[in-house]
C-alpha cells in the first residue's frame, strides 16, 4: 500500500508518457495504450489496496475480481466498469466520414442500460450522414 501511495498517486499519464518517450499523437493527445496501462495499474493497486483493507489475501485472483467488479470510476481512458469475470466493460464511438473527416456521433455503452447515445442537432436528428443522403434515417 505504501508503494502504492509513494508511486502512483500524483502521477499523470503525461508524465509517464513523457518519461517512457512513447509516441504522440498529430493533435498531441496522450497515446490511449498509455492511458488504458495507468487505468489497469490503478485498477490492481486500488484493488490489492482494499483486499488489504478487508484481510483479504492479495494472492487470490477470485477476491481480487470480486474487488474490481465494485469498483467504477472514469479514468484516464475513459469509464471504467468491470463485470464478475474481470472483463472492463467498453464502448464503442460511433465515428461518421463527413466531409472526408472522421466525426464523432455517438458511443455505445456496454455498461449502462441505455446504451446508445448519438449525438443530436437541434431539429433532435442524429448528426449522421447516412450514404446517398436520404431525406430520413434507414430503418433498421
Amino acid at each position: 500500500k505504501q508503494w502504492y501511495q509513494r508511486r502512483v498517486r500524483g502521477t499523470s499519464v503525461k508524465s509517464i508518457v513523457e518519461e517512457q518517450g512513447y509516441k504522440k499523437t498529430d493533435k498531441d493527445v496522450v497515446n490511449l495504450v498509455a492511458a488504458q496501462m495507468y487505468d489497469a495499474v490503478w485498477l490492481y493497486a486500488k484493488a490489492m489496496s482494499l483486499a488489504l483493507e478487508q484481510g483479504v489475501s492479495i494472492d487470490n485472483g477470485e477476491e481480487l475480481v470480486s474487488i474490481m467488479s465494485e469498483l467504477k470510476w472514469t479514468g484516464k481512458s475513459g469509464e471504467i466498469v468491470i463485470d464478475e469475470f474481470g472483463d472492463r466493460m467498453g464502448n464503442v464511438q460511433i465515428m461518421n466520414i463527413q466531409d472526408g473527416e472522421f466525426q464523432h456521433v455517438g458511443t455505445w455503452w456496454m455498461s449502462r442500460s441505455k446504451q446508445l447515445d448519438l449525438a443530436k442537432d437541434s431539429d433532435n436528428k442524429t448528426q449522421i450522414i447516412w450514404p446517398g443522403n436520404p431525406e430520413s434515417e434507414p430503418v433498421a
